[in-house]
This record gives structure tokens, C-alpha cells and sequence, in this order.
């Protein structure tokens, strides 16, 4: 099964919430606009892989993990099918093999079956009713869509 982080796993409202003061911060010392999108892409990029695998360890998730694939080791980002290419090879599964998990329509779940992956959308709020596709309001109906 493949999960997606952050939004599904992960409360990014918070996360989003956070960079919202740090960009804040950043500008009362004269720091603003793109030189903060520079300087925040650089330090996420070059640390992304290390800030997902802490995020799930303060989740006690971790050790429940096999593989962390994460974005910076893609050949392409979501909803690329070569990025979710990558993710079965690294498996060594076959799309059939295979479920995504994620809280994004296009990146998640259309991604995921442009190669053929069957994918859940998780969609708390509802606002997808109509997208004709596998849907859970919380992660725990998840097992309720794999045995069906």
C-alpha cells in the first residue's frame, strides 16, 4: 500500500500554519518575496527525505514503514506516472499489487491509475462526492475499500 504524507498522514494545516510565521519572521528581518521561496526550496529540498522520515517517527509511525519514498528521490514529481513507475519498481510490484492512499484527486489518486494503481481518495470534508472515484472520509474506512 502506498500512502501519501502529508495532508494524509500528516496534518499539514499545521505545517502550513508554521511556515506562515516563519515567512513572517523572515520579514521583519528584510527578508521576503523570493529570496524566502529560494532559500526555503534549497533547505526542503536538500533535507526533505530526512523531515519526512521525522515526521513519522514523532508519529510513531516509523517502524511500521518498509520503504520511504520520498519526493527529492523521484524521477518526477506527482501525479507523473514516472514517479509512481519508480515507487513499483522500488516495491518490485506490479501496478495489481497495489493500493494508493492520498488526499490529493489529481496527484494522488488520477496519478496513481494513469499506471494503473488502484487508489482511495481521502476525503474528509466530502467535496469530492461527485469525482466517481474510491472514497473515504477517514483513514481507518481504508480497509473497508481493500476488502471489497
Amino acid at each position: 500500500m502506498l500512502f501519501d504524507l502529508d495532508g494524509t498522514l500528516v496534518d499539514q494545516e499545521s505545517a502550513a500554519a508554521a511556515a506562515a510565521a516563519a515567512v513572517g519572521w523572515a520579514a521583519e528581518y528584510g527578508v521576503t518575496g523570493v529570496e524566502v521561496a529560494a532559500e526555503w526550496a534549497v533547505v526542503s529540498e536538500k533535507h526533505y527525505r530526512r523531515y519526512q522520515r521525522f515526521k513519522l517517527e514523532r508519529l510513531g509511525l516509523a517502524a511500521e514503514i518498509d520503504l520511504l519514498i520520498a519526493g527529492d528521490t523521484l524521477p518526477a514529481g506527482k501525479p507523473d506516472p514516472r514517479a509512481f513507475a519508480h515507487a513499483l519498481q522500488r516495491l518490485d510490484a506490479a501496478p495489481h499489487d497495489v493500493m494508493m492512499v492520498g488526499d490529493s484527486l489529481t496527484n494522488d489518486v488520477r496519478g496513481a491509475r494513469a499506471v494503473g494503481i488502484d487508489a482511495v481518495l481521502v476525503d474528509r470534508s466530502g467535496r469530492h462526492a461527485q469525482a466517481g472515484v474510491p472514497r473515504v472520509r477517514s483513514l481507518v474506512q481504508v480497509l473497508d475499500v481493500v476488502r471489497r
